[in-house]
């Protein structure tokens, strides 16, 4: 089954940068949100942000999927998100009681299934500034979206609208606010205003969670599944737990599936997505693939920890000479981490003389694999080069050295 996947997964039509392994992105538009698109604007990249599952607006009809699918998959019925304890190794920062506040809120509405891709009614973070501290604790602001599928008569249309309507970006309005309150040491819904039927009240009224310290890590509290002519489309949304900005890694995720009975299926893929390094990241987005050989599967679920694993490590380094000086120097790196995935990690190439003074130096990245075909044998190696200029540098020898991002 395994191989199955990954040959369709190689077959996806797309030439974009990814971000995850498997879970790619298919065109889509993703909403900005409107503190994100302002501290852009200002060009700030600190401060105090926001996480959640993004609200999105997806106009390009998904790929494959006949008109006549009209009816999810049965989900399976995963273990609801739960905080992590930390583990040896691990980092861990602190978040502040609005960001904790944010994410227990999120989390509440996945968990008692009122945030689900494809739900005809799906309550969206909306990122804005609108989550308050009030008398009865903090007033997280949310935007009720109708995110069914759309037939647009050549296949189904994913995405999400706004049932209150939606700003001039395309935002759906705040329309539905879920008030929690820390106590003791456990986060609780104690109400909810707004947009939310009684019969959805009534079940997310009273969920709690403990509250404890965790190391930051992605973590996708959504996942759907929708069935097609050939293969299901799969989406998930995801949510960083964590502050931003962060020293901490990203996330090493699994992919599990199951079947329409609810029994696993094992793992479909392994991933690894590195924490945000722009403020909207924090929200996540959908990720969205049809992997056309995946039949029988009708639920995913995934699950994230922080990874504390090897990385990238430096196997051999060659300069290039050009008339006795340095203009340039190549070397291959190994993963050494897990199978399955590898992460990002930024180099510092550096020039030394004769007493091992740097003389030049420069930082490079190595990007992440992802397509199948460049995860055939383990353990995976990649060759850099980096051009030293214009002017060659004297220089006795190169050394490199990689870390993680």
């Amino acid at each position: 089954m395994r191989e199955e996947l990954l040959a369709a997964v190689e077959s996806e039509r797309t030439t974009k940068s990814p971000d995850l392994s498997w879970v790619v992105r298919r065109g889509r538009r993703i909403r900005v949100l409107r503190r994100a698109a302002v501290a852009a604007s200002a060009l700030l990249l600190a401060g105090t942000v926001t996480a959640g599952a993004v609200a999105l607006r997806v106009e390009d009809p998904a790929p494959d999927v006949a008109p006549g699918d009209a009816t999810p998959a049965p989900q399976a019925s995963p273990r609801p998100p739960r905080p992590q304890r930390p583990r040896p190794g691990e980092v861990v920062e602190a978040m502040s009681e609005r960001e904790q506040a944010e994410v227990f809120a999120i989390r509440a509405l996945a968990a008692t299934g009122l945030t689900q891709p494809f739900r005809a009614r799906s309550y969206l973070f909306t990122g804005g500034d609108d989550t308050t501290q009030t008398a009865d604790g903090w007033r997280v602001g949310f935007s009720a979206g109708d995110c069914a599928p759309r037939d647009t008569g050549e296949g189904m249309s994913f995405g999400c609208r706004g049932i209150s309507g939606e700003d001039r970006a395309g935002n759906g309005l705040t329309d539905t606010y879920v008030v929690v309150a820390r106590e003791a040491k456990r986060w609780r819904v104690v109400a909810v205003e707004g947009n939310m039927p009684d019969e959805e009240r009534e079940r997310l009224a009273g969920y709690s969670l403990p509250a404890i310290p965790e190391p930051p890590h992605w973590e996708f509290t959504a996942t759907g599944v929708w069935p097609g002519s050939d293969a299901p489309y799969i989406e998930m949304w995801g949510v960083w737990v964590g502050p931003y900005p962060t020293a901490a890694p990203g996330s090493a995720c699994v992919v599990h599936a199951f079947d329409s009975r609810g029994k696993s299926m094992g793992v479909l893929q392994r991933f690894y997505e590195e924490a945000p390094n722009r403020e909207f990241e924090r929200a996540g987005g959908a990720r969205g693939s049809q992997a056309e050989s995946s039949s029988g599967v009708a639920a995913v679920t995934v699950r994230c920890r922080q990874y504390t694993g090897r990385g990238w490590k430096v196997d051999s380094v060659a300069s290039t000479l050009h008339r006795g000086r340095v203009s340039g120097v190549a070397f291959d790196v190994v993963w050494r981490g897990d199978e399955g995935f590898t992460a990002r990690a930024r180099c510092r190439v550096r020039l030394l003389d004769r007493k091992d003074r740097t003389v030049w130096q420069r930082w490079v990245k190595v990007d992440q694999l992802w397509r199948p075909s460049e995860l055939d044998d383990y353990p995976y190696t990649v060759r850099e080069r980096v051009d030293i200029g214009r002017r060659p540098v004297a220089a006795e020898r190169a050394d490199v050295v990689c870390e993680t991002i």
